[in-house]
């Protein structure tokens, strides 16, 4: 075999190896990846802060309504000595404490919905940045809540389905 023919075949070859590298550098393949988001959820630092915040706030709330309670159970006593003598009173006074039971609920219901609406929009900023740094283009979750967590534009094929789909349906 001709030496210089060899030496123009293992040319070609590196030149074609180095044409399906470059190739496959310029075009991105989409990288998928999987994470359990109830892990992450229970892992995330900000969220066991905010949860001791709310355990502390509850504890607070139920102090005060404890409070409220002997309160309203004192002035029943002074009312009608240790005997409910008016039942006006006595419907008041209960009254006063299924009204401050009620509020002190919402508020920490409100507050408990407040935090976790705050943890998920950090964590999900949180996530996207993570998935561009690792060149991720589809992040989803094993669990059943919020299954895909992020998605670059590209992958959004919901259009092109929608066009699909309705031209199947409408025959053409």
């Amino acid at each position: 075999m001709n030496v210089k023919f060899s030496i123009f075949i293992i040319g070609l070859i590196l030149c074609a190896g180095i044409a399906v590298g470059i190739s496959m550098q310029l075009t991105k393949v989409p990288v998928t990846a999987v994470v359990d988001l109830k892990i992450l959820w229970e892992d995330f630092e900000m969220r066991k802060e905010l949860q001791t915040e709310l355990d502390g706030s509850i504890e607070e709330h139920s102090k005060r309504l404890d409070e409220m309670k002997m309160q309203l159970a004192n002035q029943m006593v002074e009312a009608g000595s240790g005997e409910v003598k008016d039942a006006s009173i006595y419907n008041r006074l209960i009254g006063e404490t299924r009204r401050i039971e009620s509020e002190i609920t919402y508020l920490t219901e409100t507050e408990a919905f407040e935090l976790e609406n705050s943890i998920k929009v950090r964590m999900k900023e949180y996530l996207k940045e993570f998935c561009h740094k690792e060149g991720i283009s589809l992040l989803i979750s094993t669990s059943d809540v919020d299954p895909v967590i992020y998605y670059e534009g590209a992958l959004d094929l919901t259009q092109k389905a929608s066009d699909f789909i309705n031209s199947k349906y409408l025959g053409k």
